[in-house]
């Protein structure tokens, strides 16, 4: 149920008069199908194999990642296999995070993985199980510039960013990772560093599924 699954529902009526209506809803929404020309199949099948190249591994390595020169959002195309919604793990590089390295901006459609609006709303606390083993509650806060960031508290580990030698903070080296544990109220968050066994695993497996996307700077997805 999981892959190559556009949508399905279940629907049970408790009387005729329901079962009629939802088969002529049915009859009426089928009726706006086309029988696909020759021109139209060739063309889907141009299309198709353009983009499951695009979607291939270079080389047939997995551990190899490739970054395209032009930011990407997963859903603007329909090569994901998931929606972040019915994910297990979500991920992002941590960048350059904002407030001094305690703030961390994900991608707008990342929210749907906790629950969130992904055009905004009013600000929400999860809870996190920390690589500390303590459970923490954290502020999960939509900002003017229509981003959510999720705000640390002094329980997770500090560092993320490594300071330079003209005292700034640099980027950081790590990932975020995020696992589901219940719902969309508590998750795991844990920290890769880039290139890692662990962080190439995560990519390709987001890539696998055609998840695997990329902002100006940052490459983030889920699985």
């Amino acid at each position: 149920m999981e892959r190559n699954c556009e949508a399905y529902a279940i629907i049970r009526t408790v009387n005729k008069a329901q079962r009629n209506e939802l088969v002529s809803l049915y009859e009426n929404l089928w009726i706006l199908g086309i029988s696909p020309s020759e021109n139209f199949m060739m063309k889907y099948k141009r299309n198709y194999k353009r983009q499951l190249k695009e979607r291939s591994f270079p080389n047939g390595d997995e551990t190899v990642i490739r970054k395209s020169s032009k930011p990407h959002v997963v859903l603007e195309s329909d090569l994901a296999e998931k929606s972040p919604h019915a994910a297990e793990v979500c991920w992002i590089e941590v960048g350059k995070n904002t407030a001094k390295g305690r703030e961390l901006e994900f991608k707008s459609e990342q929210a749907r993985y906790f629950g969130l609006n992904p055009r905004g709303g009013d600000s929400e606390r999860k809870t996190f199980l920390i690589s500390s083993g303590k459970k923490v509650e954290l502020r999960l806060k939509y900002q003017a510039n229509n981003m959510w960031r999720l705000q640390f508290t002094p329980d997770v580990p500090d560092g993320l960013r490594p300071l330079a030698a003209d005292g700034r903070l640099g980027r950081s080296p790590y990932v975020a990772v995020f696992r589901r544990i219940k719902g969309n109220d508590e998750f795991r968050l844990s920290f890769a560093r880039i290139n890692s066994s662990r962080d190439l695993s995560i990519r390709s497996r987001s890539m696998s599924i055609g998840t695997l996307g990329r902002t100006t700077a940052r490459e983030y997805g889920w699985y």
